[in-house]
């Protein structure tokens, strides 16, 4: 059976948006709506970490460990920026010592 464009499927928007109004309805305001979504993920999350002493503990070594990792990448970052800058000046440095110093054997042998 052959189809035609006319039988194609036309893609339309079905989902909700940020535009719908899920209850036409509700008495609820927007920012009433946010907050007690908020509340409700907070009570959800407290649910989930309210565990064990051990779970607890996990929890905040992980939070120690993000810490140590940004530190530490931001110190090797910055390293690795403070020694290019070092090695820049070096080389310069040199290039201009040679270029002194063979301006000056230069004119010893001349004169």
């Amino acid at each position: 059976m052959s189809r035609t464009v006319a039988d194609a499927t036309r893609f339309t928007a079905t989902g909700p948006h940020a535009f719908s109004q899920s209850h036409p309805t509700s008495s609820e305001t927007p920012q009433q709506r946010v907050a007690r979504l908020r509340d409700a993920a907070r009570r959800a999350k407290e649910e989930r970490t309210a565990g064990t002493v051990f779970e607890r503990l996990l929890d905040r070594g992980r939070t120690m460990a993000d810490k140590a990792h940004r530190v530490v990448a931001v110190g090797l970052i910055g390293g690795t920026v403070l020694a290019g800058a070092v090695t820049v000046y070096a080389i310069t440095d040199m290039m201009l010592f040679n270029r002194r110093r063979r301006a000056e054997l230069g004119a010893t042998k001349v004169g």
